[in-house]
């Protein structure tokens, strides 16, 4: 009965293993979720790289960094290091409606802000008011951008505002699902650029244009390949409250990359070789013996 409980066990924690190491995050904005609301997509259309946010200062110089969505602040260290990048000819690309957007900003000595307040647009818009429609204009070239539950901007300083909504969007400050009377209305600047130093600062009042279910639409991807040009991309993760399942996951894959990725590998994978023949031995002669009882053998 014991060898029956250990071999139960065993098979378990290898499904288990298994099933975390292979079954992506569902996290919003993850670039390992491939749902409707991740950013697989957008890493693979662009070739996009995930540093973390502890490994800013590695990056290298003139490329692209992208923060999408983010609801945990900058350290103090980490926000330095993000200015420098900028600062070093980096193009920093923000996108956010309800997030952290702002303190990121601030850290940065940006001017722009994201203002707050849910967009709607009952006349240009995409199946619903929430999903308005807004145009660009990059480099002689206008863009339908299309939106998910937006913000707006408030640019200052020497920028260049990249795209308005239309002239019948508003802007519901108080979130009950009507424009009332008293609240503003359009056009409002959606994406935003600015100098900083040798850099530029891109800010979008939308996350969601980069998502699976978005990026495609409209111009949205025609919008981030004028901004990226022949520039390398990279993804910043580490700005989100991450779920249990995620958390538990990157521990895993951590774990396992430590283990099978160095020189200990050398002694890992030839346990793991004697653990897996171990195991299928076991389990065969548990079969054979079960066989044998139901045969009188």
């Amino acid at each position: 009965m014991k060898g029956y409980i250990l071999l139960g066990v065993g098979l378990s924690l290898a499904v288990l293993l298994l099933l975390v190491a292979f079954i992506p995050s569902t996290d919003d904005f993850s670039p390992d979720n491939p749902l409707w609301n991740g950013l697989t997509t957008f890493c693979q259309e662009f070739n996009a790289s995930v540093v973390d946010v502890g490994n800013i200062r590695g990056l290298p110089r003139g490329v692209v960094l992208f923060i999408v969505g983010p609801s945990a602040n900058l350290s103090t260290v980490n926000a330095l290091e993000l200015r420098r990048f900028v600062e070093r000819g980096g193009v920093l690309v923000v996108a956010d409606d309800f997030g952290s957007g702002n303190s990121i900003l601030g850290a940065l000595g940006a001017s722009t802000r994201i203002r707050g307040g849910l967009l709607e647009d009952g006349v240009f818009m995409y199946r619903s008011p929430y999903l308005p429609r807004a145009l660009a204009r990059v480099n002689g070239s206008t863009l339908e951008l299309y939106l998910n539950y937006a913000s707006v901007l408030e640019p200052g300083g020497s920028g260049v505002c990249l795209a308005y909504s239309s002239p019948f969007s508003c802007l519901d400050v108080d979130f009950n699902g009507v424009c009332d009377r008293g609240e503003p209305h359009g056009p409002f600047c959606v994406a935003y650029m600015e100098p900083i130093d040798s850099g530029r600062l891109v800010v979008f009042s939308d996350a969601s244009i980069f998502i699976n279910s978005m990026v495609n639409l409209g111009g949205n991807s025609a919008m981030i390949k004028n901004l990226v040009g022949s520039r390398s991309v990279y993804v910043l993760v580490g700005l989100w409250d991450a779920g249990t399942y995620t958390r538990a996951r990157s521990l895993l894959l951590g774990v396992l990359g430590l283990v099978y990725g160095s020189s200990l590998r050398y002694i890992s994978v030839p346990l793991t070789g004697l653990l897996m023949y171990a195991l299928s031995l076991a389990i065969s002669r548990r079969i054979r013996k079960l066989i044998g009882a139901r045969h009188g053998v």
